[in-house]
């Protein structure tokens, strides 16, 4: 019965990943699916017009903060590499002297209500289960070590970070670019190589609003980009591997060593087939990969771990890969699988004009 219930289990994964990857391939071709859903974008044109002259009449509020706000986002479902970028960033500016703070919705995560039945933010600890705060929150706390903060209401999540932390420099959101309750002085739009897709709106295509943006709601904002395939130019950004592999107790591998093992990927990302063409670029021959949705859980399973001595299989040759997003889920079970970092580098010409800009907020702000 436990096989049975493990096997429907597995299937209807496999249903739900297909028929994710057929509605992304519409996406990027105007075809047939893409067609027929286009009345229904009819409804987000109509809806983006809406909320934006609500606020724009101030019929919905917009929160400010004194502390200079920096968005970074896309106008396309799914990742499109903003993580990297908000961890980039928040280096960058952290060893520049300044004291940065970093806000997220923690997508995918479980939420809790207070006594209020209203949910409340949550500050990220090294001991928080990312089933509480969300895998890439946790990613973020963990490779720069600055406040990382997780709630629906964006702005009283700001609120909430800045009561805790007054002496906060900058703040960062972590998605969020069409939130416009949250105030904020500064967008990053972000693009990877499938830039816009076919150009159309939820549902018959990836784009959450259009493009141009038609409702800009900072002072100033940048592009970073690919500037490969479809993506709109912009600043570069180059995402590259690392060689090296890291487990939860910081033992390193050289990926570029030949070894006698099997290597088996698993990703739980936005284009999962993008890390695994990252690892074969690097030389490595992949005996396996698994593929699940973005934000996926881990179990034992998918590693041949499992209580049960009926089922239980030990692949000791088999080196586990994954990335350091998927590694912060897997590592609460199992140290042992090795992580392989995405190393984010920004074209030094936009970090010029962003410390430009940061410096006139700094003034208009005095």
């Amino acid at each position: 019965m436990k096989d049975f219930l493990l096997d429907a289990k597995n299937l209807l994964i496999t249903v739900r990943i297909s028929t994710i990857n057929l509605i992304k391939k519409q996406w990027q071709i105007r075809g047939w699916l893409s067609l027929l859903l286009f009345p229904l974008s009819l409804l987000t044109i109509t809806y983006l017009w809406i909320n934006s002259r609500l606020y724009e009449n101030q019929f919905r509020k917009t929160h400010h903060f004194k502390t200079p706000i920096i968005v970074v986002g896309n106008v396309v479902v799914g990742g499109a590499g903003k993580t990297p970028v908000v961890i980039e960033l928040v280096n960058h500016l952290s060893q520049t002297g300044r004291q940065v703070g970093v806000v997220s919705k923690g997508y995918g995560r479980l939420r809790q209500r207070n006594t209020n039945q209203q949910f409340h933010a949550l500050e990220v600890q090294n001991t928080s289960s990312c089933a509480l705060v969300g895998d890439e929150p946790k990613l973020i706390y963990l490779k720069t070590g600055v406040p990382v903060f997780v709630g629906d209401d964006r702005a009283q999540t700001v609120k909430a970070l800045l009561d805790k932390y007054p002496n906060t420099d900058i703040v960062i959101s972590d998605d969020g670019l069409q939130h416009h309750a949250l105030g904020r002085d500064i967008n990053v739009v972000v693009f990877d190589s499938t830039g816009l897709g076919n150009g159309l709106l939820l549902p018959s295509g990836p784009l959450r609003e259009t493009w141009p943006r038609a409702y800009k709601n900072a002072q100033t904002e940048f592009i970073l980009s690919t500037n490969e395939g479809k993506a709109p130019m912009g600043f570069k950004v180059l995402r590259t591997l690392s060689n090296f592999a890291f487990n939860k107790s910081g033992q390193k591998l050289d990926l570029r060593e030949p070894r006698n093992t099997r290597f088996h990927a698993l990703a739980g990302i936005a284009r999962p087939e993008i890390f695994f063409e990252m690892l074969i670029d690097k030389g490595l021959n992949l005996s396996e990969t698994t593929l699940l949705e973005d934000h996926a859980t881990f179990n034992v399973h998918h590693f041949n771990l499992t209580d049960d001595a009926s089922v239980k299989t030990n692949y000791p040759e088999t080196t586990y890969l994954c990335t350091e997003k998927d590694a912060v889920k897997i590592w609460e079970f199992n140290p042992d699988v090795w992580a392989v970092p995405l190393i984010c580098t920004l074209d030094p010409k936009f970090v010029d004009e962003l410390e430009d800009s940061l410096v006139q907020l700094r003034r208009s702000k005095a």
